[in-house]
């Protein structure tokens, strides 16, 4: 697999331009991982988001029990059937513990998907693959991945709950900052032992937290609140700071909270604006108004660009494929947060317009993201 650096950033917030003489690999690579049998639509979901926001190349990967599901709905994005956890028969080491579902991505799962894959500008991972002792490791495995490829990264849904999972099926409460894999969950500070290791090295591995990839986190309030506990944070800000990542707090308002030196590729490009400035408090941007600056401090900008009609299930898995994307298309992780969250507003909006707040579904939200992109480039 030849892994690409990210093109370089463009000057602004702005969609890259499409060079005339651009292929698919040129256009961004992007890999997502998500789905389990049971949620194989947030899968398919995040990777038509991804497709219809401009990425040149999307690959998805899901649990093989999912793979069938997921063809049957994308037609030209290529689908990984990847190693699923099921009850123990041939393989009994799939086998997940007691009381836990199968149909997940297998902990080792990863090792199969790298080998299919040829480009990756950036991976989106998360969305449907369920909080279990098998994603829990898959998760961990892939920080390791991206760590030493510096592959940019969004984390969603259940990969967020995998930074906090103690592998038990419990949360942490409060005393560590990394899950060791055996159950229990160990602080930084008081640890010698690498958190993470990679499944096919027995080298030192980096310790998570903090990300040194560039990183997006995007959970709702109940993922946010599991996050704080889990790193003793007292909100978005202050976790965007502990885990150098950058936060996009989703809700009726999303808040964007940015590190004061998020982890780069490439030279960082601040979000440019016309008419609005992000300061350490939060700021509030109209519906239609450019994203705000942000600049090499900590910053925390709320965008007032959604509406009641995306609160519904799937429209997050959406927001992750349209973030995801602009990573792989050479964005910044603080650009590509702020222009996907204002086109998926956007798209919301217009599909509030044209079904009403109450009918507005996911797919909606998809179907009307080429018209949110035509506004934003005219």
């Amino acid at each position: 697999m030849t892994l690409q650096h990210p093109p370089t950033a463009p000057p602004s917030a702005s969609l890259p331009a499409i060079s005339p003489d651009a292929n698919k690999y040129t256009r961004g690579s992007l890999l997502v991982l998500a789905g389990s049998e049971r949620y194989p639509g947030a899968a398919v979901l995040t990777a038509l988001a991804a497709a219809r926001t401009g990425a040149g190349y999307v690959t998805l990967a899901v649990p093989a029990p999912a793979a069938p599901a997921a063809r049957a709905h994308l037609l030209s994005i290529p689908v990984i059937a990847a190693t699923a956890t099921h009850i123990p028969a041939a393989a009994p080491l799939t086998a997940p513990p007691p009381g836990e579902p199968t149909g997940t991505f297998a902990a080792d799962a990863l090792a199969g998907i790298v080998a299919e894959l040829r480009h990756v500008n950036a991976i989106v991972c998360g969305p449907g693959i369920l909080t279990t002792t098998a994603t829990t490791a898959f998760v961990r495995s892939l920080l390791v991945f991206v760590d030493e490829r510096n592959i940019p990264l969004l984390l969603d849904a259940d990969a967020l709950n995998a930074l906090g999972h103690n592998g038990d099926g419990s949360f942490v409460s409060g005393d560590g900052a990394g899950h060791n894999g055996d159950g229990s969950f160990v602080s930084r500070e008081d640890s010698e032992e690498p958190i993470l290791s990679c499944p096919d090295t027995k080298e030192p591995s980096p310790r998570y937290p903090p990300f040194t990839t560039p990183t997006i986190l995007t959970p709702h309030a109940g993922e946010l609140a599991r996050l704080n506990t889990a790193f003793r944070c007292e909100g978005a800000l202050s976790l965007a700071q502990r885990l150098n990542a950058v936060v996009v707090a989703k809700g009726p308002t999303t808040q964007v909270c940015v590190p004061a030196t998020p982890p780069a590729t490439a030279p960082q490009a601040v979000v440019s604006a016309d008419t609005a400035t992000a300061s350490p408090a939060p700021a509030s941007v109209p519906q239609e108004a450019s994203p705000a600056v942000i600049s090499c401090a900590a910053r925390s900008l709320t965008l007032n660009c959604g509406t009641p009609a995306l609160a519904r299930a799937g429209t997050g898995d959406v927001l992750s494929g349209v973030i995801g994307s602009l990573l792989a298309q050479g964005l910044s992780a603080p650009d590509a947060a702020v222009l996907g969250v204002r086109l998926h507003g956007s798209a919301g909006r217009r599909a509030q317009q044209r079904l009403g707040v109450r009918s507005v579904m996911a797919e909606d939200v998809v179907a009307a993201l080429p018209q949110a992109i035509m506004q934003l480039t005219v």
